[in-house]
């Protein structure tokens, strides 16, 4: 005799594995104005946790900061400046 079943099936013993941060890089994305001001905006992560609804996505919440402050007058970084 021979059992089967019509569909196919799995299931996972055990938890799912916990993801960590394990590194960070920061940036700041400044953008100059016509004004003479300068914005400066960086991305702060709240949190990253595994999406349960979509197996190997992350959900990650985050915050945007921003501040308006007048241009210098020198670039902060001029090795790194990126006119678009």
């Amino acid at each position: 005799m021979i059992f089967g079943y019509a569909k196919p099936f799995t299931f996972k013993l055990g938890s799912a594995p916990t993801v960590k941060i394990t590194a960070l890089r920061h940036g700041v994305t400044e953008i100059l104005l016509s004004n003479g001001k300068l914005v400066r905006a960086s991305l702060q992560i709240k949190g990253i946790r595994s999406n349960p609804g979509k197996p190997g996505s992350l959900d990650i919440s985050c915050t945007i900061a921003t501040e308006i402050v007048d241009a210098p007058q020198s670039p902060t970084h001029p090795a790194h400046a990126t006119l678009q």
